[in-house]
């Protein structure tokens, strides 16, 4: 419908861009998420240098000039003569440096050659990444891994060290035709024949661990984790200690590695050095609290099996990742280093990343404690979600109903599963409401990756594509990225402290920084104002203030949007000189995301006031019918077209080249998904039936809650 309909409000038929707010009417801007460093304010212009945080005061000048004191005429023509005396010489010797040229002959002076240096920028070391073959058949014999599955880039060093068992060179004692009066005495054979024990033992502590390994599953997975227990056990005795999520999400996962295990020790079983006690194993687990399962470690595989089959559920939802891995170090510390002569390796097995909370207080802590310990931590994890916190799954929740019978309950359930970086360096909002996708990023979550490459372990990606995802299947889950094109977006894993210094140094890392965090939907103070209602309420009277309150939000929320995206379009010079690739996509893909969902609230609330004069349900109600609410959901049919149409074209095509510009990426990925999704909007009614037969009350033994995963 067109905006000069009549049904419109005036001012949906303003002009867009419309003003900025006044002071007053924008809210308060989100403090600073972890630092103390206060966040830059919208700048109307770029800016070469940073940001200084605090001006100092302009000193106070005299109100009126000091008279200039007097100066002395003592000497003044003495002064003057020296002067004409020092010219005149400089000039002399002038003439006579240029006779002398004409004199002597020219010096014969080679031709200059332009020597042009390429110089290939090398790829970081912090993160290469590896993706390994599946192996489905137990080894019968120990034999060396290609150096395609495990070296790559910069940690290619010390992954050959700690390769498995490279086999010792033998001399081809075959010759051919020589004279043989001709004698060669190459001396003692002795190069290259160090056993793999002895590379192995030669990696130095300290060594960083690999960030990225992709498995294809937990066959994979293992056989890895085999590999490195062999390296361990080149150098000595060893203790693997279990680390389990006791979520409930991960009890398919604890079975499926308990049936591995045997496996696992098969293969260890094959090397000398595995024999007798030199490897012992522990078992543990966490929730929101900490439980040992082998007070001892031990070596008998069914103990481990029944270990792990013991580990509970915890019905918090509490995930203290970091405080559990610390735990275990105390708990086991004993059996390792001078007292107990052992190497302690621990396996973190979970589908989340932890309490954020407990990450930002215990993550450093729990790394230095590692490294006090000479402990590494492998994880078997997932792939976070693209630059945001969240993960969302579909579970299904099953009761049962006096008399007999079961009921089942669909719900949405969020878990703490990224993001990639120490900070989002996304927007978390998708326009009305805040995100709820769960976009692949390509990476591990920050914590897991930086816990293990910091320790010198190793964090073992699985397969990311998981039936219970929700919204997965928009993101084609069985095509992964190609490690290749991500290398130049590999994400930054440094501390959180050092992480947050750079960006807010940076002009443009700081700018995108203050639109995330002054959109950021999860924050009351700001949620308030940008998350829109998508349902409400059947009274007419409840529904026409909702209705009205709903419009004068989307209103206020259309100026933050044009605040926020004239600010990133007057910082483009900066992102023209922005080094890292990473960076540059991010202010691409959300300057393109700001126009369009400033269409989408534009119609939204253009929508709403149309809808308000005409609210009637398309069914009416009957004695069997009630309707229950009002639900909104996107239409292709926009209502204010002649204005939100130009903001449509130019934010599709900035799309379209983020999908160009970056293809095979996250950010094309994501750019496809806002390509997908419609601008306009509808309320439609959602009905129930107020008089169930007597038969249809069916009362639960006990009442439907969202689970605990």
């Amino acid at each position: 419908m067109s905006t000069d309909s009549g049904l419109i409000p005036s001012p949906w038929t303003a002009p867009v861009p419309p003003p900025l707010p006044t002071a007053a009417a924008v809210p308060p801007p989100l403090l600073s998420a972890t630092q103390s460093v206060p966040q830059p304010t919208y700048i109307a212009q770029p800016v070469d240098e940073p940001q200084r945080w605090a001006t100092e005061p302009a000193a106070a000048g005299p109100s009126d000039p000091l008279p200039e004191p007097a100066r002395p005429r003592i000497g003044r023509e003495l002064f003057f003569s020296a002067l004409a005396g020092l010219a005149s010489a400089m000039l002399h010797f002038a003439l006579i440096l240029l006779l002398g040229l004409l004199i002597v002959p020219p010096l014969i002076r080679p031709p200059v050659v332009v020597i042009e240096a390429s110089v290939e920028r090398p790829p970081p070391v912090d993160q290469i990444v590896q993706r390994l073959d599946r192996n489905l058949v137990p080894a019968t014999q120990l034999a060396p891994p290609s150096s395609a599955s495990a070296l790559s880039g910069a940690t290619a060093m010390s992954s050959l060290v700690r390769a498995a068992q490279v086999q010792r060179p033998q001399l081809n004692t075959a010759v051919v035709d020589r004279p043989s009066n001709l004698r060669i005495d190459v001396g003692a054979v002795n190069v290259l024949t160090a056993s793999g024990d002895a590379l192995a033992a030669s990696v130095p502590n300290g060594t960083l661990g690999e960030p990225l390994v992709a498995a294809d599953g937990y066959d994979t997975a293992m056989d890895i984790l085999t590999r490195e227990i062999l390296n361990r056990l080149a150098k000595g005795k060893v203790l693997v200690v279990w680390i389990f999520d006791q979520s409930l999400s991960m009890k398919d996962d604890q079975k499926e590695i308990a049936g591995r295990l045997e496996r696992v020790y098969e293969e260890l079983g094959l090397s000398s050095a595995a024999r007798g006690d030199a490897l012992w194993t522990g078992v543990v687990s966490y929730g929101a609290g900490f439980a040992v399962h082998t007070q001892k470690p031990t070596t008998s595989i069914k103990q481990i099996r029944e270990a792990i089959g013991a580990i509970p559920v915890d019905e918090s939802g509490e995930e203290l990742m970091c405080q559990a891995v610390a735990k275990t170090i105390v708990n086991f510390r004993s059996f390792s280093g001078a007292g107990g002569g052992r190497q302690l390796m621990t396996v973190l097995v979970s589908d989340e990343s932890g309490n954020p909370n407990d990450n930002l207080r215990s993550l450093e802590p729990t790394i230095e404690a590692c490294k006090s310990a000479k402990a590494s931590v492998y994880v078997l994890g997932r792939e976070a979600v693209f630059g945001y916190p969240f993960a969302h799954m579909e579970w299904t929740v099953t009761r049962p109903i006096v008399g007999g019978g079961t009921a089942s309950r669909q719900y949405v359930v969020a878990i703490d599963r990224g993001p990639e970086t120490p900070y989002v360096e996304l927007l978390q909002t998708e326009g009305i409401d805040r995100r709820t996708d769960s976009h692949p990023s390509g990476f591990g979550p920050y914590e897991q990756v930086r816990l293990a490459r910091e320790t010198g372990g190793m964090f073992l990606m699985l397969p990311s594509p998981e039936l219970a995802m929700f919204r997965r299947d928009e993101t084609n889950p069985d095509e992964p990225f190609d490690f290749e094109k991500l290398r130049p977006y590999l994400p930054d894993v440094r501390s959180r402290e050092d992480y947050a210094k750079s960006r807010d140094y940076n002009p443009l890392r700081a700018t995108i920084w203050k639109v995330i965090n002054d959109l950021n939907p999860y924050k009351p103070e700001i949620g308030r104002y940008i998350n829109l209602a998508t349902t409400f309420p059947p009274d007419r009277s409840d529904l026409a203030r909702e209705l009205d309150a709903e419009t004068a939000k989307a209103k206020q929320y259309v100026l933050y949007l044009d605040a926020a995206e004239r600010t990133l379009r007057a910082a483009k010079p900066l992102r023209d000189r922005e080094k890292e690739p990473r960076w540059r996509a991010h202010y691409d893909l959300i300057l393109a995301q700001l126009v369009a969902y400033k269409a989408r609230v534009y119609e939204y609330g253009s929508y709403l006031a149309m809808f308000k004069a005409n609210p009637k349900p398309t069914d009416p109600p009957t004695p069997n019918r009630a309707l229950r609410d009002w639900q909104l959901s996107e239409r292709r049919q926009t209502t204010a077209d002649k204005i939100t149409r130009p903001l449509i074209e130019e934010a599709e095509a900035m799309f379209r080249t983020v999908i160009k510009e970056y293809d095979g990426t996250p950010w094309a990925t994501r750019a496809d998904y806002e390509l997908s999704r419609s601008y306009g909007y509808e309320l439609f009614p959602r009905y129930f039936n107020p008089n169930p037969p007597p038969g249809n009350r069916r009362q639960l033994v006990t009442p439907f809650a969202p689970p605990k995963i």
